[in-house]
């Protein structure tokens, strides 16, 4: 076990409910829940996240970072979303954390409406020899989209996932540049900007599609977010 996967911090109460930063298979103890923190608001620039006023963390989560996973003891407890910024407004709500589980926890909306949006981890699909690879939609306003995974002219298809909407484990081979491109499911027109990247063999990722079809900003633009399961 690491030392800092059992270093605890002090509150109010006589120990804390963080276990800082653990590796997926770390075996620190049949009561703790596991969650993974993303800032998938369309416009909250950074954002600070809480549990029972300890940070996860070291800094603020820029929009379309995540946290690793934090061990957290079983219980409901209180959490807090806090966007940097004069606009925003702190969403506080109080979580069930169940022993033994992965979770990542999307904070998603816009910064002055902030909500959570959760999927439990199956921690088990990972295959030493291929990529595991899942898309999920978290454009708020891009409607149906089409994520497309292609290799020398061969293109994988993730087809017509909604808003909030993800798809199930998809094999791939690792080693290769694969272009990732994101398409209305209606019209099959290019929406974003495609990106490439090359996957590592036994990994697994999710990859998003965040930010909004009619933002100005470059931040917050409909776009491709690739995320490793760590």
């Amino acid at each position: 076990m690491s030392k800092r996967c059992i270093s605890l911090l002090l509150l109010l109460t006589s120990f804390s409910i963080l276990i800082g930063s653990c590796k997926k298979n770390e075996i620190i103890g049949s009561d703790i829940s596991f969650i993974s923190v993303y800032n998938a608001s369309n416009n909250a620039t950074s954002l600070n996240f809480l549990i029972n006023g300890e940070s996860i963390g070291a800094s603020a989560l820029t929009i379309g970072q995540k946290s690793l996973y934090y061990g957290v003891y079983e219980g409901v407890w209180s959490t807090e979303a806090i966007p940097s910024g004069t606009t925003g407004k702190t969403l506080v709500k109080d979580l069930t954390f169940v022993a033994g589980e992965h979770n990542s926890l999307f904070v998603i909306g816009p910064a002055d409406s902030l909500d959570y949006f959760t999927i439990k981890d199956d921690i088990n699909v990972k295959d030493p020899n291929q990529v595991k690879i899942k898309f999920l939609n978290l454009s708020p306003n891009a409607g149906s989209l089409n994520l497309e995974i292609a290799l020398l002219g061969t293109v994988t298809s993730f087809p017509g996932l909604g808003y909030k909407q993800f798809s199930d484990y998809r094999s791939f081979n690792a080693g290769t540049i694969y272009t990732l491109t994101l398409k209305d499911s209606v019209t099959n027109n290019i929406v974003g900007m495609p990106v490439t990247a090359e996957f590592i063999q036994g990994k697994v990722y999710t990859v998003w599609a965040k930010g909004s079809l009619d933002a100005t900003v470059e931040s917050e633009k409909l776009g491709i977010q690739i995320s490793e399961l760590n």
